[in-house]
């Protein structure tokens, strides 16, 4: 089925819109006096890098982890980025949603794995997706991205990670100035690690996570840019869910599933090493759809 799907989406969704493949739309069309409604999603690319070339270029060089079977003649539904060609996908940007859609389900590990061969992940995110071509002719795909990072890659990476500076650094409840925002809970001392995400509104932005301490985040709790040294602006969108759910190595299916924008960063790469290797990067990428997606191909065909 991952193979119908990724076929039919390659060679005819540029068909079915050709200038809208990438921009989200829902159009509406009159037929016989009826309002007909369909939807494409938005697409993107895995990683910042948007040159399809350096892409193809790229994955045709793939020594394994290649889509359809591996070199050991094994099935394998997804593609393998990692290697070399990271630096050229901009992979240390984190990965990118592939298609507005909405994460239902995730594992982040606390640890990485060891098989004894070397050190690898087991973590995910899965994300829904739903496509309505031509009008009632719906179908739900989803993608799927494996070995992501472990909890504490996250807390160590600096795009995300900053320190305060200064003295008695006090948490406020919300955006407000200080005469209507009471301080919440003990001071904190220079050079703690905390983790904020990155949006700022009048000088200040919420404080996910702590060095040291639990946090409600319930209460919304935000630091002024001046008690933040090395500020960079860059987050990753999803950042919050993990520390909100403490319960790492378990499969997290969400019963309010996060909504995400194609292009948006769900996480970062984490490690997957065979035979030995150390300290590689891997991507497992998987596109794959129910078994009615024959029946919508046919329906499309017939739009």
């Amino acid at each position: 089925m991952e193979w119908k799907f990724l076929k039919y989406f390659s060679k005819n969704l540029k068909k079915l819109n050709k200038n809208q493949f990438f921009q989200n739309k829902e159009y509406k069309m009159t037929a016989n006096n009826t309002t007909q409604t369909t939807y494409i999603p938005k697409f993107s690319y895995p990683f910042a890098q948007k040159n399809k070339t350096i892409y193809k270029d790229k994955l045709g060089s793939l020594s394994h982890g290649n889509y359809l079977f591996t070199k050991m003649g094994f099935w394998h539904g997804g593609i393998h980025f990692e290697g070399s060609m990271l630096r050229d996908l901009k992979a240390q940007e984190g990965i990118k949603c592939i298609a507005d859609g909405e994460i239902v389900a995730y594992r982040i590990n606390n640890e990485y794995l060891n098989d004894g061969r070397g050190l690898y992940s087991t973590g995910f995110f899965l994300i829904k997706h739903k496509i309505e071509y031509p009008t009632n002719n719906k179908q739900s795909f989803f993608s799927l991205y494996m070995h992501t990072a472990k909890k504490d890659d996250y807390l160590n990476k600096e795009d995300y990670l900053v320190k305060t500076k200064g003295e008695n650094i006090l948490l406020r409840s919300g955006y407000e100035r200080r005469a209507y925002s009471p301080a919440i809970g003990d001071a904190i001392a220079a050079n703690t690690k905390i983790i904020i995400d990155g949006k700022w509104i009048q000088n200040r932005a919420r404080v996910l996570y702590v060095e040291g301490r639990d946090i409600d985040l319930s209460l919304n709790l935000t630091i002024h840019n001046s008690n933040v040294s090395d500020i960079n602006k860059k987050d990753i969108p999803k950042l919050e869910e993990i520390f909100v759910n403490k319960d790492f190595n378990k499969v997290i299916v969400l019963s309010n599933p996060i909504k995400i924008k194609a292009g948006e960063t769900i996480g970062l790469m984490g490690e997957y090493n065979i035979e030995g290797e150390r300290n590689v990067n891997c991507l497992h990428l998987e596109v794959f759809a129910s078994e009615q997606f024959k029946t919508f191909v046919q329906t499309t065909k017939r739009g």
